[in-house]
């Protein structure tokens, strides 16, 4: 199986002529994912006419499909009968598959893993390197607000409210697209967002004296 990315497009060209395919609809929808299933031998050429009739079909209407990294790529997993061959042909040819169209080489990467907009996708579904990204960008950024967090004139609630869209627009943006989270990403997570709310709070919180906040 493969998941195909479609991503976002370079710059445009002028119109050339239609590809020629019988062409019944045309949609397209920015940032889609599309399954591919295939006999493994068969998988990675058949994502290749995919992704040629993609270009072909955005050539067309003077657009060009943007086949760079965490762009237009494809995941591919090999299961059965010949997945050991057809894996490591594909690994001898960098991971890459390249075809031509009018007259250009296009170069279609497959990846072990794409991110897009926070959303890190993969096979083996690791979160290691995500989630220790996302602490240190809370740790770093709350450094950058420390003077706001500290500023006696800042009600404690107000910095509650604060803290959490902080939170929420920095390291957990798009976090609903993570799995469950092994006990060791999970203190790695917990004590960075801790830190923000001790600064916040000066190591001092009295629920009665608020309202409740749930994090």
């Amino acid at each position: 199986m493969m998941l195909l990315m479609l991503g976002a497009f370079a710059p445009p060209l002028p119109p050339m002529l239609p590809p020629p395919l019988p062409l019944v609809d045309v949609d397209y929808c920015d940032d889609s994912v599309v399954p591919v299933v295939a006999p493994a031998p068969a998988l990675v050429d058949k994502c290749v006419d995919i992704v040629y009739v993609a270009c072909a079909v955005f050539t067309s209407y003077g657009l060009v499909l943007n086949v760079a990294v965490n762009k237009t790529n494809v995941m591919a997993r090999f299961v059965g009968k010949g997945s050991v061959a057809s894996k490591q042909e594909l690994f001898y040819k960098g991971g890459e598959a390249v075809f031509v169209l009018f007259g250009v080489s296009i170069c279609l990467k497959y990846v072990d893993a794409y991110k897009h907009m926070g959303t890190h996708v993969s096979f083996t579904h690791d979160l290691s390197q995500e989630v220790t990204t996302r602490a240190a960008i809370i740790r770093s950024s709350t450094n950058a607000i420390k003077s706001v967090l500290r500023n006696p004139m800042f009600l404690l609630d107000q910095k509650l409210t604060y803290v959490k869209a902080h939170l929420f627009s920095s390291g957990f943006f798009q976090c609903s697209t993570w799995g469950p989270l092994a006990p060791a990403l999970y203190g790695k997570i917990h004590s960075a967002v801790i830190q923000v709310y001790r600064i916040a709070t000066k190591h001092v919180f009295d629920p009665a004296a608020i309202q409740f906040h749930v994090f």
